[in-house]
């Protein structure tokens, strides 16, 4: 690098158009050892805050994430009759993979990650050459690997949801009489939710399970319940019974991959899982309404806290695959935490909160070892090995079982005939 910048001196010190007082404020620096001159730098540094905001509530909770990521802006010059070539350089310094060494004249030597190079000539400067540099401080640190604590955290976080949403309708609807009103509204909505998780876990293949398992138990005591035991917390508590049963199945129990999983993402997400009254034309009205909007939220946070359960014990093949579910067990718990926050129950919402981070984090830690599915669109019908020879000419030794992985995963009639002209999704 110091015969570089001696270069870059002479042209700075030398006749040109950079030059006079003003070379004297330039310092050297360089990125990956190719060396540039800095006009000007910048960085910020601060901490990761989310600002969440509630229905009915003037001051909002800022919740705290941990420090943020340094940023780092460089304004440098690349000077000389060879600036083309010198801006190529850092051009591919830029580009390269990994961490980059900075020597930098205030920051010292630091790895940085690089996030852009901002490569600008002017023709009134034909031997300069200016560029901006966005970098961030490098983080060694790799991605939450799946081990005991992340998956401690996860499940330590369902239990907090579960015990929470039991202690607030215990405090609400523990001292209370329910009217008769109530109660008959109150018992149809058990009815209801034995009957719509039963159909559930029908749609899911796990029809099975409705014998003498615990999931079919549960669902049983829902649809069983009686008028001198039914109460808003008691409802609540035997459904999420009837989740932690589904939860705990084999992720491969039905007909699909991980069905117990998308059995209780899709009865959170189902509309109308309990039928909250639209009368509050009298107390007694409103009251009936309040318990039934009530189970409605305490129900659908079980679920959702149990399919992130479930979801520890998922397998995928692919990247977009986990990514899918995150997705919709993210949905879920958001719109389970938005439902307990329209009710006030302030702790269920944190505690929604906290098992989403955590959920979506362990997911995100076994994700990224798999492969990513790409999906082509066959010119003709083809065997599914002659594909899989295409993608993976290198492993010819495996293009058979390969090919039965395509044609599996495409449900195609024989591994001999992938259809022509329809998507056709591969593991890359």
């Amino acid at each position: 690098m110091s015969g570089s910048l001696a270069g870059l001196g002479a042209a700075i010190i030398g006749s040109g158009t950079v030059g006079g007082s003003f070379a004297r404020f330039l310092r050297p620096a360089s990125l990956r050892g190719v060396g540039f001159w800095v006009d000007a730098s910048d960085d910020s540094a601060g901490r990761r805050w989310v600002t969440h905001e509630f229905p009915g509530r003037d001051d909002p909770w800022h919740e705290d994430l941990g420090l943020g990521v340094d940023a780092i802006g460089v304004e440098g010059l690349l000077i000389g009759d060879d600036v083309t070539r010198q801006a190529d350089r850092l051009r591919r310094a830029a580009r390269a993979a990994g961490p980059a060494r900075l020597v930098h004249p205030w920051y010292g030597s630091i790895q940085v990650a690089v996030l852009g190079c901002d490569l600008s000539f002017d023709t009134g400067q034909g031997r300069v050459a200016r560029f901006r540099l966005r970098l961030q401080r490098y983080g060694a640190q790799p991605a939450p690997a799946l081990g005991g604590g992340l998956i401690a955290r996860v499940l330590d976080a369902v239990d907090d949801v579960a015990s929470t949403i039991a202690d607030t309708l215990a405090e609400l609807r523990g001292a209370l009489a329910l009217p008769d009103a109530a109660i008959a509204t109150v018992l149809g909505i058990a009815g209801g939710l034995g009957t719509a998780i039963a159909g559930g876990l029908g749609a899911a293949g796990l029809a099975t399970v409705l014998g003498s398992t615990a999931a079919g138990r549960a669902i049983a005591g829902l649809s069983g319940m009686q008028a001198g035991q039914v109460t808003p917390t008691a409802v609540a508590a035997q459904a999420g019974a009837a989740a932690a049963a589904i939860a705990a199945l084999p992720p491969d129990a039905g007909a699909s991959p991980n069905a117990p999983l998308l059995a209780l993402l899709s009865l959170a997400e189902a509309p109308g899982l309990v039928a909250v009254p639209a009368d509050r034309s009298t107390p007694q009205a409103a009251l009936v309404a309040d318990v039934a909007r009530e189970i409605d939220v305490a129900v659908r946070a079980e679920l959702a806290a149990r399919a992130a359960a479930a979801a520890l014990a998922a397998g995928w093949d692919s990247q977009d695959d986990a990514m899918a579910d995150r997705d919709r067990l993210a949905a879920a718990l958001d719109a389970a935490g938005e439902g307990a926050a329209v009710v006030g129950w302030d702790d269920a919402w944190r505690a929604l909160a906290a098992l989403r981070a955590a959920s979506l984090a362990e997911i995100a830690a076994r994700a990224a070892p798999l492969p990513r599915l790409r999906r082509l669109t066959l010119p003709a019908a083809l065997p599914a090995c002659l594909l899989a020879y295409d993608l993976d000419a290198d492993a010819i030794g495996n293009v058979f079982v390969r090919g039965e992985q395509i044609a599996a995963r495409n449900g195609a009639r024989h591994p001999g005939f992938l259809a022509a002209g329809g998507p056709i999704d591969v593991l890359v």
